[in-house]
């Protein structure tokens, strides 16, 4: 990830600035939103992390509409989903995951193991 950290950086003043100079967050034409898939992703998870869950979504379903090939999208909406607190939403979208994994080159046993175990976990939460 060393060569990607410059653009992760990058893409994280220009989110910053973004939401600064915005109220509207729901208009995804900002040059924010014109970003790789890495620092779209990772931006995914300093949403989170600022409880900005809403924006977080718009940018999973971005990554899923303009990056279908790859998993981040139903990975990170699983994410948000988990933070919120829909358990049940979240495990839906870790399925889709390992769905996605499975069906997909690239993707080791361990991890789509770690994201049935997250399933399982999930569950009982929303018991």
């Amino acid at each position: 990830k060393k060569c990607c950290l410059s653009k992760e950086i990058a893409a994280s003043e220009k989110r910053d600035q973004y939401i600064k100079k915005t109220s509207k967050k729901d208009d995804l034409s900002h040059s924010f939103f014109e970003c790789d898939v890495d620092a779209l992703s990772n931006s995914v998870l300093d949403l989170i992390e600022s409880k900005d869950f809403d924006m977080a979504k718009e940018v999973c379903r971005k990554l899923q509409n303009e990056y279908p090939d790859q998993v981040d999208g139903l990975e990170r909406l699983a994410f948000v989903l988990e933070a919120e607190g829909n358990f049940g939403k979240a495990a839906e979208y870790y399925r889709k995951t390992i769905d996605f994994m499975k069906k997909n080159p690239g993707f080791d046993e361990e991890g789509i193991q770690w994201y049935t175990e997250k399933v399982e976990q999930l569950k009982s939460k929303g018991k």
